[in-house]
């Protein structure tokens, strides 16, 4: 999460905490999924190896 420069739940609670932030209205629940990250470490099938015309 950190190589993609992705800020923690942990780290967006303590910028909340101590109002560093205006606006910022964290969801109750702390299984937040980054999709971006998600997709990022998605694998892919391997190219054919021969074309098949």
């Amino acid at each position: 999460h950190w190589c993609f420069g992705h800020i923690g739940v942990k780290g967006l609670q303590q910028l909340q905490h101590k109002g560093l932030v205006d606006g910022l209205i964290m969801l109750p629940s702390l299984n937040i999924d980054c999709t971006t990250c998600i997709e990022a470490k998605q694998s892919r099938m391997p190219f054919p190896t021969t074309s098949e015309v």
